[in-house]
């Protein structure tokens, strides 16, 4: 698992993100994690690595990077005034696609000393910016420089949407650089509003390399609650198609060892095979007369009837005659 410094290699995905950004688009849950930890392995670090670097006025060969220039810099003139300027002008940037791609450069320069400073700074600048992007980026690159101190001050904030989703970044985060550590924290948010958001993404990371034993955590942590369980199983369930390329949710649904499991996940490998083929969804759903559910069945019946009246029904009729589709 890669621990490397800085967040100027993931820039290049972070633009196209900031423009699906401006279409309208929004990124949520295990996807934006995973896109953007797709990205820190795929882009071409080398390569950005060097466009970054200045040369020895002396010796005409590579020397310190920009980015180590420009805290050096920062320091000189003032620290945490600067650092309020330069972030405040960066999230004022009109273009999306040029203001992640300064940002990314901005908190490549961040140290474990400032980050809380940045933090501070990204908090006070422009109050009507959507700055989820960029809270994602900066509590990940806060976590490979100092991961205890960043859980501990998100810990320590207020409850609110956007804590939950810091600690959601930073959870998944740290379980892939020191495992051990991260579960050994979330211990000590027993009891407290954050939790639950902690374990889910905790879980949720591993389930990427070891889909059993996250399914096994799930289970233990979650069996008898059947909301924050069918959260879970959700997770999970985009987890498998993330790590497998978009692969084949009935082998996830099949490899699922509980009734309880697969209850929880029956919508919603259902409705994903339903966006890719309703009639492959049918045939799946006469498979799973344990789990079917009045509305799956109840699509299926109208999507018959739709192409032949009376053919839904006799479909209902054969497969699910026990599955009430009235409800809701």
């Amino acid at each position: 698992m890669s621990n490397a410094p800085g967040l100027v290699r993931s820039w290049p995905w972070m633009v196209g993100v900031a423009v699906a950004f401006a279409g309208g688009f929004a990124l949520s849950g295990a996807m934006n994690v995973n896109r953007l930890e797709q990205a820190e392995t795929e882009s071409k670090d080398r390569q950005r690595k060097e466009a970054w670097l200045s040369l020895d006025e002396e010796t005409g060969k590579p020397g310190r990077s920009m980015s180590s220039l420009r805290s050096k810099a920062d320091d000189a003139s003032g620290g945490r005034v600067s650092i309020d300027a330069k972030i405040a002008k960066t999230i004022r940037m009109k273009n999306p696609a040029d203001r992640i791609s300064a940002w990314v450069r901005e908190v490549d320069g961040m140290t474990a000393e400032n980050a809380l400073a940045y933090l501070n700074a990204l908090d006070a600048s422009d109050p009507q910016a959507k700055k989820q992007l960029e809270w994602q980026i900066l509590i990940r690159r806060w976590m490979e420089l100092d991961p205890a101190g960043c859980a501990r001050h998100i810990a320590s904030l207020p409850v609110e949407t956007k804590t939950q989703f810091a600690i959601d970044v930073a959870m998944n985060k740290w379980t892939e650089t020191d495992l051990g550590a991260a579960a050994a924290f979330i211990e000590t948010l027993k009891g407290t509003a954050l939790y639950n958001s902690a374990l889910h993404s905790h879980i949720g990371r591993i389930g990427t390399s070891d889909l059993q034993t996250a399914m096994s955590m799930a289970d233990r942590a979650w069996k008898d609650n059947p909301e924050k369980y069918n959260w879970m199983m959700e997770r999970l369930h985009g987890e498998f198609r993330f790590a497998n390329q978009g692969g084949d949710s009935r082998v996830f649904f099949d490899s699922i060892p509980t009734a309880e499991g697969k209850a929880a996940a029956f919508g919603h490998v259902f409705f994903r095979l339903w966006n890719n083929s309703p009639d492959e969804a049918a045939d799946w759903l006469v498979t799973q007369p344990d789990f079917a559910s009045g509305a799956a069945v109840r699509r299926i019946v109208n999507l018959k009837n739709a192409a032949a009246a009376g053919s839904g029904d006799t479909w209902k009729t054969e497969h699910f005659p026990q599955v009430d589709i009235t409800g809701g």
